[in-house]
């Protein structure tokens, strides 16, 4: 006998107003996709993962060009700054002047130039300290000449020695020029620091001491002097003011002091 809910064909039977029943589906996935479902996911993850590191590489390398960017000023910078003092040389050129009767010899480090009635030797460029500006960039200038101009005479005239003055031997002096002479330190105004040095013969100063403003107006007086200067300075007695502690040390002012040794006068 057949069931109640079974029509007598052997299907199903669909009563009035029931509910169909639930048809229940045979098909299953195949067993592979799965598989290959997980294995382009993982793709996928290896891809995005392999982009994102290139990304921060990229911006990596990107900060780090940044970076050196950012520090070539300094660099440059640096690289332009000027010595604190002139170089070490012991190799010497020779010049000399028929129109102001002398010879000497001078670091091939500096330059020479002759104008009328004068010379002027310039060291190189360097950074050394002033008592009103700090650091200046400058140079050490020798300034010879015969018989002193008007300005000059008043520089000269200002000078107040700083120290005793100091005696000074030539190295190879000519037959008749003396052996040696002495060299005084001065200030502007005032002894509290170096302004330049002056070569004043037989004139002994102690501090406070001056030359006064008529040194050196005779035709055939040399002015033989030199300080701490700049290219800025164009006149030949323009210094500025460094500190009494370190003027003489310096390469600058021993080569200097050096010129003046080598003097041969006629």
């Amino acid at each position: 006998m057949a069931e109640d809910n079974e029509s007598p064909l052997g299907g199903p039977l669909e009563l009035p107003g029931g509910v169909p029943p639930i048809k229940r589906s045979s098909y299953k996935l195949p067993t592979g996709h799965g598989r290959r479902k997980k294995l382009v996911i993982g793709l996928v993850i290896v891809v995005l993962g392999g982009l994102g590191f290139g990304g921060w590489k990229v911006l990596q390398k990107h900060s780090q060009s940044q970076t050196t960017t950012n520090k070539q000023p300094a660099e440059t910078k640096q690289a332009t700054t000027k010595s604190s003092d002139v170089p070490t040389t012991s190799e010497l050129k020779s010049f000399k002047s028929i129109d102001l009767g002398l010879e000497l010899a001078y670091p091939n480090t500096w330059t020479v130039n002759e104008t009328a009635g004068g010379v002027r030797l310039t060291s190189p460029d360097f950074s050394y300290p002033t008592t009103n500006k700090g650091n200046a960039d400058g140079n050490f200038r020798v300034y010879i000449r015969k018989g002193a101009r008007g300005i000059d005479s008043t520089y000269i005239g200002r000078g107040v020695a700083i120290k005793p003055s100091e005696k000074l031997i030539y190295d190879q002096p000519a037959a008749d020029q003396r052996k040696d002479t002495l060299v005084s330190f001065f200030g502007l105004d005032t002894p509290d620091y170096f302004a330049y040095f002056f070569v004043a013969g037989n004139f002994e100063l102690k501090p406070g001491d001056t030359l006064g403003p008529d040194y050196g107006k005779e035709p055939e007086t040399f002015i033989v002097a030199g300080g701490y200067s700049a290219t800025s300075m164009t006149d030949d007695l323009e210094t500025n003011k460094v500190p009494l502690g370190t003027f003489v040390q310096t390469n600058a002012y021993k080569q200097a002091i050096g010129i003046i040794k080598s003097l041969k006068l006629q």
